[in-house]
């Protein structure tokens, strides 16, 4: 239907493209760059951090926050009003004194502004501050932070933090003219508590070398890819000098405009290098990329002058350098401007490094310290679970001073560590970390009257990856020998997590007509060949039971903060042959079953058995749990999933038409197995429509005969709606107009434009037999109209005419329209389907008690911290979706694409491999060929094709583990439907449901709203099985 169902932000501003948002937390932790793994000890020994620019010594003479007034408390004096409609609001800030409030004038911009002085040149500082939205949609977006150094992004309705760090630049002098304010943005915005606050950069040694965020040595090969997605933005190690403006993620040239990098891995020589460079905007101006090898003089590498990505190989007379700078610079005086979206480096080292790893920066703000302490942090350890976790540092303090970590979850408890440990002339302060999340870690000092005289603090996010805190080891003899562990299906297992520690047997529920898994592990401590697993069930059990492989991904850019580089788990191809496994790695294998519709109540014992060369056998019991009801073959929630044939088709390489109707259906009934519809069925059989007696506009439409075939889309809708149960489809109306905030373009039917007395009148004579058709085989509640994909305000009138058009044509076809509820489409909507972060429940409740059905979507965005679609997010994330669209009422999902497995902008002469790039690039919206932008990890793939197809390949699609959570979700939502239903004829009855019906309000410990949601399936488990019994027991008093 749609080329891409996009996120509306600051990417549609005049400035550029696609836009990284700097990333907000509730709780006031910022976005953060991700972590790492500690390497291996074949990859070598990783040292401790090392503070650049000095340390926190450096830092100690301007501890503390540099902005004037940043609480408004009493008064905006210093700050002033910068254009638009800014205002001070006395009794409206956090704590309940006063904000900043700024509107939307005259001018697209609207902002507070103040200058901060005490800047040192060179330095590194983090910006943050809290925000909410008064009132939902407006569009635009928060543009705030230093003059030249601004980052955009959009927060809800609640207090929200959001923070980002920026580089100073060596040759900057004077103060920072700082700014609180939006962008296009209708909807007035409050700002509080601004902070610009020094920061030390730490990075990572790996062996000798000391690698960066972004930084990586693999082999005898150093790569170094800009961080401008994460937290640092334009901060990152290689980054010497600058002259040149930054937005979000993206250098902004202008004339004079340049950049500098230096790139060393101390005395490791570089033998030979290339860039890369991206322009992500461009409306004028050529960018120059120059080089130099240890301080000789300049040399030209190439130009770019155009929208696009480009490589220069390096001139071969620079090396071998042990420094190689590269300089990007505007080259020319004319018009226009341009920005460079990405910039990337990839040198052969001159020699072997005898290490190899990926580089880390983290950060430490100096908040408080008395000046009778000097104090020095020199590592804040590894950050991750099982690392080698612990705070260095060197003081000079008086006796009675004693430092403690506190550190926790964002918006948790905290953990205090007093544990100091002496330790090579310093101070080490050990902690604890196992659960995956975002963490905050202040180092605090005391003196004897328990006064704080020392405060840092970082953030830090520990990735699904490496989380460490769940699992059970596998009870018996095997179990040591094979390092067997089971968890949950909604847990992402990184191949290095160590295993658990605690045993307990394998046990799972269902209801019948259900699917439910687990992860079988192996973590074996010697090598296994020929390693097989099988899981079966006893006849007559109306069960069955299938075995796929966990497959990973290598995922070489993070979709946001949350995740990392690093191989995640995703595609789940099935266990058809035996595999080899590496000693001390984690392989896990999905174990399912699927229960009949008559699957009877009551315990049964499942086998999963495990094979290898040389003898290797071993057996695990895993007992199910049938519950005494069975999910309904109808759904209670709809979906609504984008699926292309044609892309399907060539990567199965099958060309003729009954091989492509084969395949077609084969894909159709993964997508039955998962209770997910497609937009479109019937893609080979479309509705068919004739005109006859239509000479010219000028023709009487009375005179012109509309004949409607449904002959061969019956079969399919009889097929899929009928038999496989789909629960939506989009219908395509013949002549409507249609688009997006992009372009837009008006209908025509016959010789007749849209808003002619001729258009209406045959589309009313064509629609309206649809909707009669529809209506007479019971399809019409399923059928949805999508003509136009998230409008602007711009847009709003044009929506509103083509709405009018379907209503007078087929008054009983829902229009459907992906737009956050509001006033101003109120009465033309019929489907309210918002992006899940626009979803305000207050407008959604509003809508619904109208009598409308509200939807919503997930794609590119939302990002963390909400949850999202992302390989690299918590598995959590799409079967939380499912109970909180039955927190707020919403009754449908929508995704805009299933097998986006490849985008003619970033693979224009090839076919992008899935199993190789995860990652979905840009496409459409009149991006070029060569167009490299990033809508995220996974976006729009939730199933793979087959690996290794060379001939035509008739067989289902690889589902992945996002597309497991989905269906899990959809299954939830149905226990809370049934529940609901059972309820509510309890009480027709007059029976007494009080003890059920609280299990119908889905708790916070599974979801509070998008961004504060349970990362761990446990509480998620815990209710389903409360549920479940609730249901069982409420269906035997019915038959009393």
């Amino acid at each position: 239907m749609r080329s891409r169902t996009r996120r509306k932000s600051a990417s549609r501003r005049p400035a550029g493209a696609d836009t990284a948002v700097l990333a907000p937390s509730r709780a006031g932790v910022p976005a953060f760059g991700g972590a790492v793994p500690p390497a291996r000890a074949t990859e070598g020994e990783f040292d401790m951090l090392i503070a650049c620019m000095g340390g926190l010594v450096a830092l100690s003479a301007a501890a503390g926050n540099l902005l004037p007034n940043p609480s408004f408390d009493r008064t905006a004096e210093p700050w002033r009003a910068a254009g638009g409609a800014a205002t001070y609001a006395p009794g409206d800030g956090r704590g309940g004194a006063g904000c900043l409030l700024v509107a939307r004038g005259k001018e697209d911009a609207s902002a507070w502004v103040c200058e901060a002085g005490g800047i040192e040149a060179g330095a590194t500082y983090l910006f943050s501050f809290w925000a909410k939205q008064m009132a939902a949609g407006g569009g635009g977006c928060i543009v705030s932070g230093p003059t030249g150094m601004n980052h955009d992004v959009n927060v809800g309705s609640e207090w929200t933090r959001c923070e980002f760090l920026f580089p100073v630049a060596p040759s900057h002098k004077g103060g920072l003219l700082c700014r609180l304010g939006t962008w296009t943005k209708d909807a007035a915005v409050a700002f509080d508590d601004a902070a610009l606050q020094p920061a030390a950069l730490f990075h990572r040694k790996v062996g000798g070398c000391v690698l960066g965020e972004g930084e990586e040595i693999s082999g005898r090969t150093y790569r170094f890819a800009a961080p401008f997605d994460s937290v640092f933005g334009a901060a990152s190690r290689p980054l010497a000098d600058f002259a040149c403006g930054y937005n979000s993620n993206r250098w902004c040239f202008d004339h004079g405009s340049w950049v500098r990098y230096r790139h060393e891995l101390g005395a490791m020589p570089f033998a030979g290098a290339r860039v890369s460079v991206q322009l992500g905007y461009h409306t004028g101006g050529t960018l120059l990329v120059e080089a130099r090898g240890d301080g000789a003089a300049w040399v030209r590498a190439g130009a770019i002058d155009k929208l696009g990505a480009a490589e220069f190989a390096l001139p071969a007379e620079l090396f071998p350098a042990r420094a190689v700078e590269v300089r990007l610079a505007r080259g020319d005086r004319g018009p226009g401007a341009f920005q460079v979206h990405a910039y990337g480096l990839e040198a052969a080292l001159g020699a072997d490094p005898g290490a190899a790893g990926r580089g880390r920066t983290t950060f430490l703000v100096l908040e408080e310290q008395s000046n009778s302490l000097d104090v020095t942090v020199t590592s804040l350890g590894d950050l991750v679970p099982g690392g080698a976790n612990e705070v260095a540092l060197q003081c000079r303090a008086p006796a009675d001073v004693s430092f403690a970590l506190e550190y926790g979850p964002a918006g948790g408890e905290r953990r205090v560590s007093r544990n100091a440990v002496r330790k090579e002339g310093g101070v080490a302060l050990p902690y604890e970390l196992a659960e995956a999340g975002a963490y905050e870690l202040a180092i605090v000092a005391r003196d004897g009257a328990q006064r704080v005289v020392y405060r840092a603090r970082t953030a830090f996010s520990v990735p699904p990856l490496l989380g460490a805190d769940f699992g059970r080891r596998v009870p018996g003899r095997a179990a040591p020998a094979l390092g067997l562990w089971w968890c949950a299906a909604a847990e992402k297992v990184g191949r290095e997590r160590p295993a658990p520690e605690k045993e307990e047997p394998i046990r799972i529920e269902a209801a019948a007509n259900e699917e439910e898994a687990f992860q079988l592990v192996l973590r074996p401590a010697a090598a296994l060949k020929g390693v097989r697993v099988s899981f079966a069930a006893p006849e007559g059990a109306g069960v069955t039971t299938r075995v796929r492989e966990v497959a990973y991904v290598d995922i070489a850019r993070p979709s946001d903060y949350s995740g990392c580089a690093g191989l995640w788990p995703d595609p789940l191809p099935e266990h058809a042959a035996p595999i080899d496994l590496a000693a001390g790695r984690n392989q896990p294998f999905w174990l399912s079953v699927r229960t009949g519709p008559a699957a009877a109540a009551g315990g049964v014992r499942l086998t999963a058995r495990i094979e290898a060369e040389g003898g290797v056998r071993a057996e695990i019991p895993v007992d199910l749990r049938v519950f005494g009801f069975a999910l309904p073959a109808e759904h209670s929630v709809t979906t609504a999933f984008g699926f292309s044939p044609h892309v399907m088709a060539e990567y199965h390489r099958v060309a003729g038409q009954d091989e492509r109707r084969r395949l077609f259906d084969l894909y159709m009934q993964n997508f039955r197995d998962h209770r997910i519809s497609p937009y479109d069925f019937a893609p080979y059989d479309p509705i068919g429509v004739k005109i006859t007696g239509a000479a010219s506009e000028e023709t009487d439409p009375a005179a012109v005969e509309v004949a409607v075939d449904f002959t061969a889309w019956d079969a399919q809708a009889a097929k899929y709606l009928d038999g496989y149960r789909f629960d939506s489809f989009s219908l395509h109306l013949r002549g409507l107009g249609g688009g997006t905030f992009h372009s837009r373009s008006y209908g025509s039917f016959g010789p007749y434009r849209q808003g002619t007395a001729g258009y209406r009148a045959l589309m009313k004579k064509y629609a309206s037999q649809v909707e009669d058709h529809l209506r007479a085989k019971g399809w019409l509640s399923k059928a949805y109209i999508y003509w136009f994909d998230e409008p602007e305000e711009k847009d709003y009138e044009f929506v509103k005419e083509g709405m009018a058009e379907i209503r007078a044509a087929a008054p009983g076809l829902a229009r459907m329209l992906t737009e956050e509820p509001g006033p101003a489409l109120a009465g033309s909507v019929d489907i309210w389907c918002p992006i899940l972060d626009q979803g305000a429940p207050a407008a959604i409740k509003e809508r619904i008690e109208a009598g409308e059905r509200v939807w919503w979507y997930v794609c590119c965005g939302p990002r963390a911290p909400y949850l999202g679609l992302f390989i690299d997010h918590p598995a959590t994330d799409l079967r939380v979706w499912l109970w909180l669209s039955w927190k707020y009422g919403v009754t449908g999902i929508l995704v805009w694409q299933s097998n986006y497995w490849t985008s003619p902008c970033a693979y224009p002469k090839e076919r992008q491999d899935p199993w190789k790039d995860p990652m979905s690039y840009v496409s459409g919206y009149s991006f070029p060929p060569g167009h490299i932008g990033y809508w995220g990890n996974g976006d729009g793939r939730f199933i793979y094709p087959p690996r290794g197809v060379e001939g035509p390949t008739l067989c289902g699609p690889v589902d992945s583990i996002r597309w497991e959570m989905l269906r899990e979700g959809i299954e939830d939502y149905e226990y809370l439907a049934l529940l609901a239903r059972l309820i509510d004829r309890a009480r027709a009855k007059g029976r007494d449901t009080a003890a059920f019906a609280p299990l119908l309000a889905v708790p916070d410990e599974i979801c509070a709203d998008a961004r504060t949601y349970t990362r761990s399936p446990a509480p998620i488990l815990a209710r389903r099985q409360a549920v479940g019994r609730a249901i069982e027991a409420l269906g035997a008093l019915l038959k009393e």
